[in-house]
């Protein structure tokens, strides 16, 4: 799972904008208090070029039954005004 959203960089004084830049959570870890992840920015799904990265923490549900570690993560991203109008891009072999 992936998201897609516009992004604007401002880089050495110019704006960067890049039209439906590629997230990916790219690391995790954690414990079942907290759960820290790396959201990469790529410029486009092809993933060559990464223009940014950040940092995010959340608190995972442990129940049992409960959405896996990254689909929280990306569920917890879209509560987040940054992402509310993300759109999910489901890799190849997801549902």
């Amino acid at each position: 799972m992936a998201l897609k959203k516009n992004v604007l960089l401002s880089v050495f004084g110019k704006d960067l904008h890049f039209d439906m830049a590629y997230h990916e959570i790219s690391s995790y870890s954690g414990t079942k208090e907290k759960t820290d992840f790396i959201m990469s920015v790529y410029d486009n799904s092809e993933k060559t070029n990464l223009i940014d990265q950040k940092s995010y923490s959340f608190s995972p549900d442990i129940q049992e039954g409960a959405a896996n570690i990254i689909t929280q993560a990306y569920n917890y991203l879209k509560t987040m005004d940054e992402y509310k109008d993300a759109v999910d891009v489901l890799e190849q072999g997801q549902i």
